[in-house]
C-alpha cells in the first residue's frame, strides 16, 4: 500500500462544477474529491482540456465562486488539479456595540409654545 503524499486531507464528494476554457467554452465534470490546495476531477476526455484553467463552481461566469486550476496529473477519465491559490481566511465577524437607549438622553417633546 502506497504513503499518501498529499498535504492536505481530501474530501470526498461528488459536485457538479465546469471547466472555463480560454474560448468561452465550459466543459462540464464533477468534482469527486477535493482539498484545501488541490481536487481530483472526473471529465469525459482529460486530452481535450488545459493544463491550466479556471474551475467554475456554478454554471455562471460573474460572482460565481472559482478556483485557478494546474493539471498536475491525468487519466483518460480524470484529472488531478493543484489550486494556483489558497481561498482566503474568511473575515471573522466581530461585535459591534449597539448604543444603549438608557446612555443617550431623550428628546424633549415640543412644547405648544415653540410651535
Amino acid at each position: 500500500m502506497q504513503k499518501e503524499k498529499r498535504k492536505n486531507s481530501r474530501k470526498p464528494m461528488r459536485y457538479t462544477a465546469w471547466v472555463a476554457m480560454e474560448n468561452s467554452q465550459l466543459h462540464g465534470c464533477v468534482v469527486a474529491d477535493i482539498s484545501e490546495t488541490g481536487a481530483r476531477l472526473d471529465v469525459e476526455n482529460s486530452e481535450q482540456l488545459p493544463d491550466n484553467f479556471t474551475l467554475l463552481l456554478s454554471g455562471q461566469r460573474n460572482n460565481t465562486p472559482h478556483r485557478h486550476c494546474h493539471v498536475v496529473w491525468r487519466l483518460p477519465n480524470q484529472i488531478g488539479v493543484h489550486f494556483e491559490k489558497r481561498i482566503a481566511e474568511p473575515v471573522k465577524p466581530t461585535a459591534v456595540a449597539k448604543p444603549d437607549d438608557r446612555d443617550t438622553p431623550a428628546a424633549e417633546p415640543a412644547s405648544a409654545e415653540s410651535a
